[in-house]
């Protein structure tokens, strides 16, 4: 990763070894899961005849999801999940994009805000409600 000032200067290089996923056995996976998923027979022959083509594959899983900074200028990176993949994984970076640990927060939580001692996020229960959560960050 790179970040880059307003003035559009190259201002630093983000690197830390992270050993890259192979996509081979999740395209598989993911296609099964997904007609599995459909409701209607006639439906899931149409995808079912799509997904028969040959379609083009990566070689590898994208390295990440989505990027959040926090107050502290601290970049947090969250790992791409696949859709039976449910637990969110993320990579902290120091300011000067020096990688510090990996964390884990709860699944159905999506980060709205990180301060120096917390985490302000939506969370989602089993049935779809929505409540807003707060919790303790210990940096």
């Amino acid at each position: 990763m790179e970040r880059w000032s307003i003035e559009g200067r190259l201002t630093a290089k983000l690197r830390w070894a992270r050993q890259q996923r192979r996509s081979e056995n999740s395209y598989k996976r993911y296609v099964e899961e997904y007609l599995a998923s459909i409701s209607t027979e006639q439906t899931r022959r149409l995808y079912a005849r799509f997904f028969a083509h040959d379609l083009p594959v990566p070689d590898v899983l994208p390295a990440f999801q989505s990027l959040l900074v926090d107050q502290q200028g601290y970049l947090w990176v969250e790992r791409y999940r696949l859709p039976w993949e449910n637990v969110p994984m993320w990579d902290i970076l120091d300011p000067e994009g020096r990688w510090l640990g990996t964390i884990q927060t709860p699944t159905r939580l999506t980060i709205f805000e990180i301060g120096s001692d917390y985490v302000l996020g939506r969370y989602r229960d089993e049935l779809g409600i929505e409540k807003v959560r707060l919790h303790t960050l210990h940096r």
